[in-house]
């Protein structure tokens, strides 16, 4: 972002010496820097991380030649032996990894706390895994994803615990995670997954850029193409179930990609290839009066909504908000 103009002052110097002389001295006052005004991302309605708003451009080095210099001479960088943190990750031992593959079965202290102690407290991938093997809610796909990262963390892979490269898209909320589970456990259960979240709105009004949410307060947590809902359940301050999921392009290049259905559908992809996979269950075809734009329904599962070109803009799940 430019800041306004500098305006430099001359300021000429005429000494008794030097004018005798006929010189001038001339000295430059920069400007004094202008302060920087930094904004919370989750300040609505313009909702920052949604890529429903403008791109801030960056400035780059120019790369301009510079004539008539002697290039300097060509110096091969110095050999430095490959450290611990550029090895691969160890086959794990017999003992680890039998501790964390009962820990998919259910929270298990005695198994889990030692491997934690391992680890070092300031790590922030923690967290999210030991909430994840410490619920009992906690699906059998997120504890796989909370153990890998913990397997990572300590350095060493083992056989049958590989984390997922993305989340599937389901009626009952995703693979991860179930609609009505606490907000906590199902950002943990995404964020080992996906890594951390782009935006978290932290409680907000109802009536947002997302739409009109049911409930007293709002909380959404996006991440590249995934956006999370969750509502206030009425038991505490901060106490919020997640109610529904929206999956479109926010300008991250996500299109044809990301989060699919288990049948392989994802934004970018054509509606028809939503009719056809969601034929059998009840889909039906039809336009949204209000935006003007196709919609496929799938009763109990999925909204898909395309644009003009019939492909999928995005992709709905759980309990809508309304425009």
């Amino acid at each position: 972002m430019s800041g306004p103009p500098i305006r430099t002052t001359l300021v000429v110097a005429a000494l008794a010496v030097l004018a005798a002389c006929g010189s001038d001295a001339t000295t430059t006052e920069p400007a004094a820097p202008e302060p920087v005004v930094v904004t919370s991302t989750s300040e609505l309605p313009s909702l920052t991380g949604s890529g429903r708003g403008d791109d801030e451009g960056t400035v780059g080095a120019d790369d301009g030649e510079i004539t008539g210099a002697t290039p300097p001479p060509t110096v091969s960088p110095p050999t430095v032996p490959p450290t611990s943190d550029d090895a691969p990750p160890a086959a794990g031992s017999d003992e680890d990894c039998g501790a964390l593959t009962a820990l998919l079965d259910g929270p298990d202290a005695g198994r889990r706390d030692p491997l934690a102690a391992r680890i070092d407290g300031a790590e922030p991938e923690l967290p999210d895994a030991l909430r994840v093997l410490s619920a009992v809610a906690a699906v059998r796909a997120a504890r796989v994803a909370g153990a890998s990262r913990m397997a990572g963390m300590l350095g060493i892979t083992c056989p049958g615990i590989e984390r997922a490269t993305g989340v599937s898209l389901l009626g009952e909320g995703l693979d991860v995670a179930f609609f009505d589970q606490d907000r906590a456990l199902v950002s943990s259960a995404v964020t080992n997954v996906l890594g951390f979240p782009t935006l978290d709105t932290g409680p907000i009004d109802p009536l947002s850029a997302y739409g009109t949410c049911p409930g007293t307060q709002l909380w959404a947590i996006e991440w590249p193409s995934l956006v999370l809902l969750f509502s206030d359940d009425g038991e505490g301050p901060e106490s919020f179930e997640f109610f529904g999921w929206l999956s479109f392009d926010q300008g991250d290049g996500a299109s044809g990609g990301g989060p699919e259905t288990p049948e392989g559908i994802s934004i970018g992809d054509p509606m028809a290839a939503a009719a056809t996979a969601y034929e059998p269950l009840g889909a039906e075809e039809t336009v949204d009066v209000v935006l003007d734009v196709p919609l496929i329904t799938v009763p109990g599962r999925y909204v898909f909504v395309g644009d003009g070109d019939g492909v999928i803009e995005s992709i709905e799940g759980g309990t809508p908000c309304a425009e």
